[in-house]
């Protein structure tokens, strides 16, 4: 395997590929989404993060041939149970989740924590139709708290009533009022980009 200079994203999500783009440039490496090249949408049709990635990662491998990064994540609320889990871009955004959890008013029963799973595909040794790509898998989880209702207007999907601190915490701000420099270094997918980078410098 040689050093990655050309990476797919295999994601039509504009806030991922916002996020992912600004983590994985400062590596040297030239960036594409699947919206660069109109890819089609690959339906989500796994029954864990890994599972949905991975088939995203492969299609977009089949597809271009390209060295390809896909994440699957999503936000797992304790006192439902883990829902909405893989199926949180489904659920029906913020004010859905906040209605579910109305009855719940103490801040820390509203535990939380968000989980990325990235699947980089790379091409096998030898590099032959027959071979598959090689597939490595990346992961981060990052606790937290739903708030009692949405603040500030940065980020994107659940980070308005997503806070590492319960409400009313000091310094208990949600993702979407911290920049994104600060988020990653606490997120989900920072966390697995952070692994991730340690892979691509070292191990290719």
């Amino acid at each position: 395997m040689g050093k990655v200079s050309k990476l797919l994203l295999s994601s039509q999500n504009k806030g991922k590929i916002t996020e992912l783009t600004a983590l994985l440039t400062p590596l040297g490496i030239e960036v594409v989404s699947a919206l660069d090249l109109t890819l089609p949408d690959v339906p989500e049709t796994g029954k864990t993060f890994q599972e949905n990635a991975t088939l995203k990662a492969l299609a977009g491998y089949a597809a271009t041939g390209l060295p390809t990064l896909a994440d699957d994540s999503g936000l797992c609320v304790d006192i439902l149970d883990g829902a909405p889990g893989i199926y949180t871009a489904r659920f029906g955004g913020p004010e859905v989740l906040l209605t579910k959890l109305r009855g719940h008013t103490n801040p820390k029963t509203r535990s939380a924590h968000f989980m990325c799973h990235l699947t980089l595909a790379l091409a096998p040794e030898p590099n032959t139709l027959q071979n598959k790509p090689k597939l490595f898998h990346f992961r981060g989880k990052t606790d937290g708290y739903i708030t009692l209702k949405p603040y500030g207007k940065e980020g994107f999907g659940y980070d308005p009533i997503f806070s590492l601190s319960p409400d009313g915490a000091k310094d208990g701000q949600t993702y979407a009022q911290i920049t994104q420099k600060e988020k990653s270094e606490t997120s989900h997918r920072g966390k697995a980009l952070n692994k991730l980078q340690k892979f691509l410098q070292t191990s290719l």
